[in-house]
């Protein structure tokens, strides 16, 4: 549940199927610096067992050179489970693979994926929350909303955004009118650290 909830945000399966001899994927993260006590929670409590104890690992993105170290990184151990993951949450497009949503999205997005979505790729403003699907097609992006209206009665409408680089990119905005039950939900998943992102302190 909590690597689905990654997997919707900026998570990532590091693994190469065409590799001799064959090496199993492993999951990687990157989260912003400002929110290492999450990183730290996600690594050494929730996946602890799957996780080596070295400290994750600080690195300065290059669009804030000179700011010092600004996000921060760490992986999984690799294992076979990991690989069957990314047979599900990827497909191939040339010499690339790309993620997508799982078929069976509706089974895999529960209260708890839905909470570590929204600490490691959520952002509350103007008294509601957005989740970034950058990484998803529009389609694929309705779809979610489809599954937060069905399984969990939320409102949710899709947002475009234009990138700096002229991308043209999707995010889904929870209504304001389902803020609340969106927190009945995910609240006892929430570490206290992270509840401004439900507009909470």
């Amino acid at each position: 549940e909590v690597i689905t909830g990654e997997l919707l945000g900026d998570g990532y399966i590091s693994y190469n199927p065409i590799h001799k001899p064959m090496i199993n994927g492993r999951l990687e993260f990157t989260f912003a610096a400002k929110i290492l006590h999450y990183v730290n929670y996600l690594k050494f409590n929730v996946l602890s067992s799957i996780c080596t104890p070295s400290d994750p690992t600080p690195w300065s993105n290059p669009k804030t050179e000179g700011k010092g170290p600004t996000q921060c990184w760490f992986s999984t151990k690799r294992l076979p489970a990991i690989t069957s993951l990314h047979q599900l949450w990827y497909k191939q497009e040339g010499n690339k693979f790309i993620k997508v949503l799982p078929f069976n999205i509706e089974e895999l997005l529960t209260p708890i994926a839905l909470a570590h979505w929204l600490m490691g790729d959520g952002y509350f403003v103007e008294g509601c929350l957005k989740l970034c699907t950058d990484n998803f097609t529009k389609e694929e992006v309705l779809r979610l909303i489809q599954v937060f209206h069905v399984k969990f009665d939320i409102k949710a409408t899709i947002n475009q955004r234009t990138n700096s680089d002229g991308a043209v990119v999707w995010r889904i905005r929870i209504s304001k009118l389902s803020m609340d039950k969106l927190i009945s939900i995910v609240r006892p998943y929430i570490i206290p650290e992270m509840l401004y992102k439900l507009g909470l302190k």
